[in-house]
């Protein structure tokens, strides 16, 4: 339900247990968790992103990562 989902958002509770995460790297996990921080003064900035080491594909995983998307990221 809607409320319930902005809640979610709002109180910055997320979590990767879907199947769907499952082929993510740890890397990329952290990534994500690095620029959902609620408060924007702790989030990763553009050019902190930028040189995250899965974004410069330094990122040691032993699952697949889709490089695909790292490649794109560097291109903006």
């Amino acid at each position: 339900n809607a409320p319930a989902l902005f809640k979610k958002i709002m109180d910055v509770k997320y979590d990767f247990d879907d199947p769907s995460w499952d082929e993510v790297s740890e890397g990329a996990k952290e990534l994500i968790r690095n620029l959902l921080k609620k408060d924007p003064a702790d989030r990763l900035t553009a050019k902190q992103c930028l040189q995250d080491p899965w974004i410069q594909g330094n990122c040691p995983s032993k699952k697949k990562t889709n490089l695909k998307w790292s490649k794109l990221l560097l291109e903006l």
